[in-house]
């Protein structure tokens, strides 16, 4: 139907007589345009919408701090507490930093009286000024308004204890990386006080800093480091010698905490790197969702796996969301292997792969095993599948095990929905819960250019129209999106076609791509330069007004709803501009959607 559609959509704009009159007598029609100098040409779209995924990754939350409370004293006990103000969250969590005299030792422990359970995540000893700094935390499993305390190693002097309450972090694999330092002096330059770096491995963590004044002298007067929150600053012997700070940290690499002290003291520096958290799902990619199509690729996206040693992973294919009623009928597992990008498991050459092709079955086993770098942004990766012989949504069953008999001893299980389906015009339906259709647009998107807008865009198809060196030509389509996925959708564009400089003509010709892209758009096609590009109206994305992005082989999100939408529409603009050096010829490119559910 498309073709058809191709055929009818790209005739030159004159009668089919005139057309076989002058195709007659000059050979092909660009070979007519060619000998007559003519610089005009027809740029067409045509457009399909193609479902590739289900269960797409959540929007991770970033780490927050809630509330915290402190308490200090240079009297001897064997232990320090302090208590929340208000009731703490399930599902937060709590880091406590605490300081104390080392003459009775250096071990310590942490509780609370929710009954919490804590880990010490790092601990310093400065032997020389007979003082130990440290951090522990605990992922809060019962609410309550909490006393920690942290029980000592005798009774001891010089104690302190702040206590902070956060959201957003990781309840498994919470640590990413930790640091310590301690520091004969300090000079009053700017984040001259330091835990000393360390390099994560996870973005958005939570860079948790806490500094101890052991000098005993004027006091410090604290100032958090570039980018940090001063979160408490107690007097234990002088005001601020105590103290503590946070900050989020983007991106991946380099990091320490850091503070801005007004005297030359020594000190004690500590950093802990929190991971955020993330809720457990994962999301299936396709690289064909065609029934009976071969060598297809399953790239299963995960988050929020269980950061600890796993010798099993088994991906199970089923007619039922259960497990059960065997693999769909067609389907093969026979030839599967696993990829090297896979990142969980880690490792992936160390692994053997099995087939159970007779029940769908394909297990990754290492008998020494690997742990997960980070619980989230992790992918499993199976090529060389044969998908089921029929439309249809059948099942995938993702269990990790610490055993290798892929049995005992589970880990994590995923579970996701596997759609089998061809392409459709206007209008995809995964199933009753997502409804999405493209339509043409008889106005101009996202502040595109008026001049030589094409206002016949259907929704398979959009014409540019005719294209001189002196204009610019467009054209747009409104795509809407209906669905009851809990935490929202996105839809994505990506180009079938060959890249770079996807508007092509017959013969080898094409125009040049914009230069932006949809993570960093940027400007429009102008007149007298080649230049082809879309644009979407969603200020969800990093689109604004008239900022264009290049058409690539990979998805490029130009929709996004959040967690509790359940519609969104916006538009896309398409807009092409010719130089006077560009190749008179017809100029096509192959466009394709997808519709992905967040569930």
């Amino acid at each position: 139907m498309i073709a058809k559609e191709v055929a009818q959509l790209n005739k030159p704009p004159f009668s089919a007589d005139e057309e076989d009159v002058k195709l007659g007598e000059r050979g092909s029609g660009a070979d007519w345009f060619r000998r007559r100098g003519v610089t005009w040409f027809l740029a067409t779209l045509v457009l399909a919408t193609l479902l590739v995924t289900v269960n797409a990754a959540p929007a991770l939350a970033a780490p927050a701090f809630v509330q915290k409370a402190a308490f200090t004293s240079t009297s001897n006990s064997s232990t320090i507490a302090a208590t929340f103000s208000s009731t703490t969250t399930v599902g937060n969590t709590i880091v406590a930093s605490y300081t104390f005299d080392d003459g009775g030792g250096t071990s310590s422990s942490c509780s609370d009286s929710s009954g919490n359970t804590y880990a010490v995540a790092v601990s310093k000893d400065d032997a020389s000024n007979q003082q130990v700094l440290a951090v522990c935390y605990a992922y809060v499993s019962t609410a309550g308004t909490s006393t920690v305390t942290v029980t000592l190693p005798g009774s001891v002097g010089f104690r302190a204890l702040a206590i902070h309450e956060y959201s957003g972090i990781a309840s498994s694999g919470a640590v990413d990386v930790t640091a310590s330092t301690t520091a004969s002096s300090s000079a009053n330059v700017t984040d001259s006080v330091t835990s000393t770096a360390a390099t994560t491995t996870s973005s958005n963590d939570l860079i948790f800093g806490a500094f101890m004044d052991v000098s005993g002298g004027s006091s410090p007067a604290p100032t958090a480091g570039t980018n940090f929150t001063l979160r408490n600053s107690s007097a234990l012997q002088t005001a601020g010698d105590f103290s503590s700070e946070d900050r989020v940290f983007s991106s991946t690499g380099s990091v320490a905490a850091t503070e801005t002290w007004t005297r030359s003291n020594a000190y004690i520096g500590v950093m802990v790197a929190f991971r955020q958290t993330t809720t457990k799902s994962a999301s299936l990619y396709q690289s064909s969702p065609i029934p009976s199509a071969s060598s297809v690729q399953h790239l299963f996206a995960l988050d929020g796996v269980t950061v600890s040693a796993i010798k099993c992973v088994k991906v199970t294919y089923s007619v039922n969301v259960d497990g059960t009623g065997g693999k769909p009928s067609g389907m093969s597992v026979a030839s599967a292997t696993l990829d090297a990008t896979t990142t969980w498991p880690a490792t992936p050459a160390s692994w053997t792969v099995t087939k159970d092709n007779v029940n769908g079955i394909v297990s990754l086993t290492y008998a020494t095993g690997t742990t997960p770098a980070s619980p989230i942004g992790r992918s499993l990766v199976l090529n060389n599948l044969t998908n089921p012989n029929s439309a249809t949504v059948y099942y995938a069953t993702i269990a990790s095990y610490t055993n290798t008999n892929c049995s005992t001893g589970n880990v994590d299980t995923f579970t996701l929905a596997v759609p089998t389906t061809g392409g459709v015009a206007t209008a995809v339906t995964v199933d009753p819960q997502l409804t999405f259709s493209v339509a043409g647009r008889a106005s101009v998107c996202n502040g595109q250019s008026s001049t030589n807008f094409q206002t016949g865009s259907t929704g398979t198809a959009v014409s540019l129209g005719r294209l001189t060196a002196a204009t610019v030509a467009g054209g747009a389509q409104d795509l809407s999106v209906t669905s009851n996925a809990e935490s929202g959708f996105i839809v994505t564009l990506r180009t079938t076609g060959t890249t770079p400089n996807v508007l092509r003509d017959a013969f080898g010709h094409s125009i040049a791509d914009v230069t932006g892209t949809a993570a960093a758009p940027s400007s429009a096609p102008s007149a007298g330069t080649a230049a082809f590009g879309f644009t979407s109206s969603d200020t969800s994305t990093a689109f604004t007004s008239n900022k264009w992005a290049k058409i690539t082989n990979s998805p490029q999100t130009v929709i996004t709803a959040s967690a509790g939408t359940t519609s969104k529409s916006a538009c896309i603009g398409f807009e092409a501009a010719a130089a006077s050096t560009t190749n008179a010829g017809l100029y096509n490119a192959t466009i394709v959607y997808a519709a992905i559910p967040t569930y």
